[in-house]
Parts: structure tokens; sequence; C-alpha cells
């Protein structure tokens, strides 16, 4: 099962999720500019321990070179979220939470490729794909396209390629 979700709900049931083995957490997080000007990184909400943190922007390639742009979402990032949840699913955890700050863009991209991944490639689970596509998102999902195109042309160019 794949669960895309905001932050606040990872805070507001971070005990539970930090408690449940079978949770593998991917926490999406970015960065704000301070009361001096500074550019500062969000602390995720959730251990280290739990799974993945990652950092990025709600951006494209057309962001590239804004003031407020740090980090566009790449290959390299997602080439590791595909092989972090490749060994979380062998090392049997059973659920794949995806949050980031609002829950509606980077991580309903991320959440959106990965059921097809965790589902159809790792698993022949078309019941689990139908239910997370259809009940797997907190908020309705408007995925960042860009991070979409990445994470499918790593899943097909690199994943699959293997």
């Amino acid at each position: 099962m794949i669960f895309n979700c905001s932050r606040k709900y990872v805070l507001e049931h971070r005990a539970e999720i930090e408690a449940d083995e079978s949770i593998f957490v991917i926490s999406i997080n970015g960065f704000y500019k301070d009361f001096t000007g500074d550019i500062k990184n969000d602390a995720p909400p959730i251990s280290n321990h739990k799974g993945l943190i990652i950092y990025f922007d709600d951006a494209t390639l057309d962001d590239i070179g804004k003031p407020d742009i740090v980090k566009i979402f790449d290959r390299k990032q997602a080439l590791c979220i595909f092989e972090s949840v490749e060994d979380a699913f062998k090392s049997g955890k059973e659920r794949i939470l995806v949050h980031c700050g609002a829950g509606i863009s980077r991580s309903s991209a991320i959440s959106q490729v990965l059921n097809d991944f965790v589902n159809t490639i790792l698993s022949e689970n078309e019941a689990d794909w139908e239910y997370n596509a259809k009940y797997g998102f907190e908020i309705p999902p408007i995925p960042n396209q860009h991070i979409k195109a990445v994470m499918r042309d790593v899943l097909y160019k690199e994943i699959l390629a293997k």
C-alpha cells in the first residue's frame, strides 16, 4: 500500500508512524528563507530511521534560476527513491508513506509512479494498484509533471533496464 499525505498529517500521526515497523516513509522536504534572508531547509517531521529523507523544491525546469528555487528534482534522487523502496519492500515493509509539505504536488507525483513500480513490477497486485489509485491520497493530487517525468524516465530507462 502506498499512501500520499501532507507534512501536517505526518506530524499529527507521528507517534503511530514511528511505532509501526511495517511503514517505510519517504519524507520530501523543501527550503525557505529565514528572517535574515538566508535559505534554510525544513526539518523533516520524522526520524531518519523510518525511511528516506530528501530535499527538493516543488519546481520544474522552467524554474531554474528563480531566486527562491534551491534544488530541482533530479535523476539521482529518483534512483535513490526506487532503490530505497525496493530494499524496503524486500525487507518486509508493507506500506509506503510519501509526504511533502502540502501532500499535493511533489509527493503525489512520486506516489503515482511508485504505485506502478510496487504493484505491477515488484509484485503483481492489481487490487492494491486500483485501491492506491483511488484512495491513496489524503488530498486530491495535482502532481508536479517534471517530477513525474523524471521518475518515469528513471523507472523505464534505468530500473527496468537492469
